[in-house]
């Protein structure tokens, strides 16, 4: 024989072909305790309600079962039930409605109006726990992450500029000499006034020789001006600032790192830790890039491109994001195409790894791709005739 489940936040029911009530259990009129149960079967768990509903169909005959709501089957197949999922007759509704009439008839509520007001309660908890275990999720702290990251590289970058103008009064030759940011603070942290600057603690601080003499040479010969002591002083504390905005700026870059590990760690082994955290931040968290496709997953980034190239009828872009990963855009023109489609495929199986809990493949997938780029460079190495056209 044949029964139809369905829930509400009063009750689970079973009734018989004729929507008359076989079995049923009442939840608690506890708010807390029913909203638990109702996100337990929205997940497909084990409930003890379950089990005790099953056993007295079985014992009835009841033996198939069906019901609108997959997560309800999932959690019936628990107790080894045949369950089907139909929603073709679109009654659960109806039946729901009974269940509360039910409810009212058997004392469960002294009123209506209370039975409206316990439900709103429900809905509540159920909406606060919801909101509390998106916002819990790891792949939001990667996010967020990555997103103060950028903040920091744009703040360190925009001082390190006001710096250099700041210290050129005083060595102006030293911002043509040292082109790296980190460095240039750095030194100033360090050594301040020019005169200071030697070849052996240049050589100390990782610079290489030739370029230890040269900057050594030019502050021996600067234009720059000779500044009262309090003006470098104040130009030497700021720099000990930048050096302490660029520690926290590295020990961000290494909780990142250290996050997608455990929560991405496929994807890590392919992009990086940088790009890894961008791709999981514009697709609003793993599970969203998870179901992107190959070809949508190449494209993330360039969607202004793409739209116009809808609108306009010319070339679609061949990448966006991706187009940060090292084998793209160091690539040639004519093979950055080919590469990013090989890249955002092996993007779209670690992300359903990762999001999915599959097994960690991520070295396998990184040498599957290396493979790929090498054959695409071997296979190409110039240009053919319709990328010269299309260039």
């Amino acid at each position: 024989m044949r029964a139809t489940i369905v829930h509400s936040p009063l009750g689970i029911f079973a009734f018989d072909a004729l929507d008359i009530s076989l079995e049923g259990l009442f939840f608690p009129n506890d708010v807390r305790l029913v909203a638990k149960k109702l996100e337990t079967l929205r997940k497909g768990g084990e409930l003890e309600e379950i089990h005790e509903l099953n056993t007295r169909l079985r014992e009835k005959g009841y033996n198939q079962l069906i019901t609108e709501d997959a997560s309800l089957a999932a959690s019936f197949t628990h107790e080894n039930a045949k369950v089907t999922i139909d929603n073709s007759a679109g009654k659960g509704g109806l039946l729901r409605k009974r269940i509360e009439e039910l409810a009212l008839e058997q004392g469960r509520f002294k009123s209506d109006e209370a039975r409206l007001a316990f439900l709103h309660d429900v809905s509540v908890a159920i909406a606060r726990d919801t909101i509390q275990e998106e916002s819990g999720k790891r792949d939001l702290m990667i996010t967020q992450a990555v997103l103060t990251l950028d903040d920091l590289e744009h703040a360190f970058n925009l001082f390190a500029n006001r710096l250099r103008e700041w210290f050129g009064y005083h060595f102006p030759e030293m911002n043509g000499i040292i082109g790296d940011s980190d460095t240039y603070v750095h030194l100033i942290s360090s050594f301040g006034e020019r005169h200071n600057l030697t070849v052996d603690n240049l050589l100390n601080e990782g610079l290489t020789r030739e370029v230890s003499e040269i900057l050594v040479r030019n502050a021996e010969n600067s234009m720059g001006a000779n500044l009262r002591e309090d003006d470098l002083k104040e130009i030497i504390d700021f720099s000990k600032h930048l050096v302490q905005f660029y520690e926290s700026r590295k020990h961000l870059e290494m909780y990142l790192e250290e996050t997608l590990s455990q929560v991405a760690p496929n994807i890590l082994a392919l992009l990086g830790p940088t790009l890894s955290a961008r791709l999981v931040a514009i697709t609003g968290g793993l599970d969203n890039l998870a179901r992107k496709s190959a070809s949508t997953i190449q494209v993330l980034g360039a969607e202004k491109a793409l739209f116009r190239s809808l609108r306009s009828g010319t070339r679609p872009p061949k990448h966006g994001l991706i187009f940060q990963h090292k084998d793209i855009h160091q690539a040639p023109r004519w093979q950055r195409g080919k590469i990013a489609r090989a890249l955002a495929g092996k993007v779209a199986i670690a992300a359903r790894l990762d999001a999915y809990h599959g097994e960690y493949r991520g070295k396998e997938i990184q040498r599957e791709f290396e493979n790929r780029v090498k054959e695409i460079r071997e296979k190409y190495p110039q240009p053919t005739a319709k990328g010269k056209r299309n260039g």
